[in-house]
C-alpha cells in the first residue's frame, strides 16, 4: 500500500524507535530466546516458543499462497522471502507500533518486514492478506494505477480475514468494507485519477470505491479485465489500458464515466457477493534457527513505529544500543546506527565490523557507504564482496550497479541493475538506479518506464525532497526520449 488508513498502517522507513518502552530483556540478560523460522516465502523472527512459532509460519504461508492463487489467472510467486516481526506479547508489540494498528508495515529502501503481535486474529490477517496482495502484484504488473492496486489488495483481504486453511475465499464484502451507491460513494471519474494528493482522512472512501469496482470487474467483466491486467504487465499507461480494455467508460466517449457509476450503483445494491474458496497449498517445509541476542537487538533498533518521539526515547534507545554492543561490539548494523546518533567517521567502524563479521553482507555494504567518493576500487571490492555473500539483495546489486555507472561502465552495471529490479520491483531505490543505467545505454523507453515506475511505488508520506528528486529525473528520461525519438 501507498499510504496509511486505519488498521492497515505503512510504515516508511526504518530508523530509530519511536515509543518510550521499558527495558528490554534479551536473551543474554535473562530474557526470551528469539529464532527465526524459514519456509520458502517467509522468515518469521519472533520470541515465541518453537512450536507456537511453527504454527505461525505455516498459517501465514497459508494466507500468502492463497493470495498468490486468488489475485490473477496465473498464480505468480515472487522470488524473496517477506519478514515478519512476530512479538510474542501483544504489549511489547504496542511499544513499537503506530497508535491503533492491528499489524503494520515498516518500509525499507528495498527490505520490508511485516511487524505483527505472535497471536494473530482477524484484522492481523487482513493486513497480511491486504499486504501481500501488493508484493505479489508489484512482480507482476509494470504499471499499477493506484485504484487498481489498492481494490486487488481490498479484493484480497478476505483470504486472511476467512478462517484460513481450506475456508479462505475471496468474493464476499471484506469486513469494514462498504459497497456503497452515491453520493456517498467517490464517483469513478475521481476514483480514477487517485493519486497521492488525497488527504489520508479521506481516504477510506477510496478504498471502498477501489474494492467495488474491482469486484465488480471482476464478475461482470472477467475477459476484459483479463485484458486490462495483460496491458499493465506490458507497461502501457494505465490510462489507454483502461480506456482500450474498457472502451464504454473511456472519459473520451460522452457519458461513459457516468455509465459506470450507474452500473457500479445497481451493482452495490443488487450485486452477488458469493464466496469464492481459495485453496492455500501443501503445508510449508521449515527451518528454524536460534537468533543471537545482538541481532536482536539490531531487529529492535531498526524498527519504526511511525509518529513523534516520546520523551525517554533517546536514553532507552542509547541503552538497548550500549548493551548490545557489549554483546558483540562488531555487529555491523549496531555500529553504523552508533556512528549515525555520535556523528562518528564511520570508516573506522565499518572497517571494524568487517573484521568481525567478514562473511556477513551488511558489514561490507557498511564500508562501501564508509568510503571516501575517491577510493573507488576499494569500494567496489567492497561492493562486489556484499554481493557475493549477498545475490538477492537489490540493494547490494543496485548499489553496485550504480558506482558502475559513475564510472562509465553501465555495460557492466545493467545485468546487476536489471537482476535488482527482478527481486525488488517495489522500491523506487532500485528502479530509479536501474533507470539511469538503461538511460544511459541509450534505451530511452526503458529508461522511461523504470524512471515512471519509481514514481508510481513511492509512498504517499515518503520524504518531500527524494520524490522531487525522482521526479526531476523522470523530466531528464523524458527530455532523453524527446530528443533522440523513439
Amino acid at each position: 500500500m501507498r499510504g496509511a488508513v486505519p488498521m492497515l498502517l505503512l510504515a516508511a522507513g526504518l530508523a530509530g524507535c519511536a515509543t518510550s518502552r521499558p527495558p528490554f530483556r534479551c536473551e543474554a540478560h535473562g530474557g526470551r530466546p528469539w529464532r527465526a523460522v524459514y519456509s520458502s516465502t517467509f522468515v518469521v523472527v519472533t520470541d515465541l516458543d518453537e512450536d507456537d512459532a511453527r504454527a505461525l509460519a505455516v498459517e501465514l504461508e497459508g494466507i500468502r499462497n492463497g493470495v498468490a492463487a486468488s489475485l490473477f489467472q496465473r498464480r505468480h510467486d515472487p522470488p524473496v522471502r517477506v519478514a515478519v516481526i512476530a512479538f510474542r506479547s501483544t504489549a511489547d508489540y504496542q511499544r513499537f507500533a503506530p497508535a491503533g494498528s492491528a499489524a503494520y508495515y515498516a518500509r525499507g529502501a528495498a527490505d520490508p518486514k511485516i511487524v505483527i503481535p505472535g497471536t494473530m486474529g482477524m484484522e492481523q490477517r487482513r493486513v497480511l492478506a491486504h499486504e501481500m496482495a501488493h508484493h505479489v502484484s508489484s512482480y507482476v504488473l509494470l504499471r499499477t494505477p493506484r485504484w487498481f492496486s489498492e481494490g486487488l489488495a481490498s479484493w484480497a483481504e478476505t483470504v486472511g480475514t476467512t478462517s484460513w486453511g481450506n475456508r479462505m475465499v475471496t468474493g464476499p464484502v471484506p469486513p469494514g468494507r462498504r459497497p456503497l451507491t452515491r453520493p456517498q460513494r467517490i464517483p469513478a471519474r475521481q476514483l480514477l485519477a487517485w493519486d497521492a494528493s488525497v488527504p489520508p482522512g479521506e481516504l477510506a472512501a477510496y478504498y471502498d470505491a477501489a474494492w467495488l469496482l474491482v469486484h465488480y470487474l471482476s464478475s461482470q467483466y472477467p475477459e476484459a479485465l483479463q485484458a486490462f491486467e495483460a496491458r499493465l504487465v506490458g507497461a502501457d499507461e494505465p490510462d489507454d489500458a483502461f480506456q482500450s480494455a474498457f472502451p464504454q467508460w473511456s472519459r473520451a466517449t460522452p457519458g461513459g464515466l457516468e455509465l459506470l457509476d450507474g452500473e457500479l450503483d445497481a451493482w452495490a445494491r443488487n450485486g452477488r457477493f458469493d464466496a469464492r474458496p481459495v485453496q492455500p497449498g501443501p503445508p510449508p517445509s521449515l527451518t528454524v534457527q536460534p537468533i543471537e541476542p545482538a541481532e536482536v537487538h539490531a531487529i529492535r533498533l531498526l524498527l519504526w513505529a511511525g509518529g513523534a518521539s516520546s520523551e525517554g526515547d533517546e536514553d532507552t534507545i542509547r541503552r538497548e544500543l550500549d548493551e548490545a554492543l557489549s554483546e558483540d561490539p562488531t555487529h555491523p548494523v549496531l555500529l553504523r546506527e552508533l556512528a549515525r546518533r555520535e556523528g562518528r567517521d564511520p570508516l573506522p567502524l565499518a572497517s571494524l565490523a568487517v573484521k568481525g563479521h567478514p562473511a556477513d553482507p551488511r558489514a561490507w555494504s557498511f564500508l562501501a557507504d564508509s568510503l571516501p567518493p575517491e577510493e573507488k576500487a576499494e569500494r567496489e571490492t567492497a561492493l562486489r564482496r556484499a554481493v557475493e555473500l549477498a545475490p538477492r539483495n537489490p540493494l547490494a546489486l543496485s548499489a553496485l550497479a550504480e558506482l558502475l555507472l559513475d564510472e562509465g561502465r553501465s555495460g557492466e552495471a545493467l545485468p546487476l541493475a536489471r537482476r535488482a529490479v527482478q527481486l525488488g520491483p517495489f522500491s523506487s531505490t532500485v528502479l530509479d538506479i536501474y533507470a539511469s543505467v538503461v538511460g544511459d545505454l541509450g534505451d530511452c523507453p526503458q529508461g522511461l518506464l523504470a524512471a515512471r515506475r519509481a514514481l508510481d511505488v513511492f509512498p504517499d508520506d515518503g520524504n518531500p525532497e527524494e520524490r522531487a528528486r525522482l521526479e526531476l529525473h523522470l523530466a531528464g528520461h523524458v527530455a532523453r526520449c524527446t530528443r533522440t525519438g523513439p
